[in-house]
């Protein structure tokens, strides 16, 4: 059996440990009609996309297809977060320098005829 919209928003409501309370009063809709969009009546959007706050996979709501979570370690998002805070002139310089360093194995076995 194909899954729709409407019960993957409530497999994934579930699967979140959220009741059908806590999507109401963050949509600001009454419970009622948390439990349509589960059954019969389409999610306005607006409201679907106020569910990704509670862990809910929009994507997967939508077309069946789980996200693919992106997960840095400490230096990684250490990292990221120095480069944003950077001036235009500090993130050039990242930019720069990191391109150098994933291209020098390339360039070494390019001068190696590897």
């Amino acid at each position: 059996m194909d899954k729709n919209v409407f019960s993957r928003l409530k497999e994934e409501r579930e699967r979140c440990g959220v009741t059908q309370a806590q999507v109401a009063d963050l949509t600001e809709v009454n419970i009622k009609s948390v439990g349509r969009w589960e059954r019969e009546i389409p999610i306005p959007s607006d409201k679907l996309a106020m569910l990704s706050t509670l862990g809910i996979d929009v994507l997967y709501v939508l077309i069946g297809q789980r996200s693919i979570p992106v997960v840095l370690n400490a230096k990684e998002e250490a990292l990221l977060d120095n480069y944003r805070n950077s001036n235009e002139a500090g993130k050039k310089a990242v930019e720069t320098t990191a391109s150098a360093f994933a291209n020098a194995d390339t360039d070494k076995k390019a001068a190696n005829g590897s």
